[in-house]
């Protein structure tokens, strides 16, 4: 078999160009991008993310945040951590974008800088939040989002980066995390 594809620092410099170039949300979507290489996030994840779990109520980023159990695929609290300044910069200047678009302006003074705590941290293409449904299987929840994957498709396909998919970044942030040392049992967190 071949081995799994694992992007080269070029590759992710010319994905994170070219969705800002070539998407009709490309702050979001290079948002997007950012969110998983910086956290290794699964898409299901991502869909559940709140401003409160980015953002202290003062406005200013949590750098040690948290996936909460609720928000996790194994229903298991870990550390999640924003401390990639471009993947801050790119997430800033999304919510900032929504924020102009709802016809609203960054208020310094404003809790969450002018959103609620519980909204969520990205929204679909329509503006809402992302759809996660949740099925039985062997009797036990099971919780998906196609509206998260198909999105991480589409930015794939319009970049045309084809054989790419959220795993191919999550792959890239545990083969990093590898060469840096760190032990399997880290990555895995």
């Amino acid at each position: 078999a071949a081995p799994p594809q694992v992007l080269s620092d070029k590759d992710v410099r010319t994905m994170i160009h070219r969705a800002g170039l070539r998407s009709p949300t490309a702050l979001r979507d290079m948002a997007l991008i950012h969110i998983v290489l910086a956290t290794g996030a699964r898409p299901l994840e991502v869909a559940r993310l709140e401003i409160a779990d980015y953002l202290n109520a003062d406005g200013t980023v949590r750098s040690c945040s948290e996936m909460r159990a609720p928000v996790s695929v194994n229903r298991k609290a870990r550390p999640l951590f924003f401390r990639s300044a471009p993947a801050v910069k790119a997430i800033d200047a999304y919510l900032e974008h929504r924020l102009a678009e709802s016809g609203r302006s960054t208020d310094a003074d404003a809790s969450y800088r002018g959103f609620a705590p519980h909204d969520r941290l990205f929204l679909n293409d329509a503006g809402l939040p992302y759809v996660v449904h949740c099925h039985e299987v062997e009797g036990r929840p099971r919780f998906l989002c196609r509206q998260m994957l198909d999105t991480y498709r589409r930015i794939f396909k319009r970049i045309n980066m084809h054989g790419m998919s959220a795993l191919t970044l999550r792959r890239t942030v545990a083969c990093r995390l590898d060469a840096r040392g760190r032990s399997e049992e880290h990555t895995s967190e």
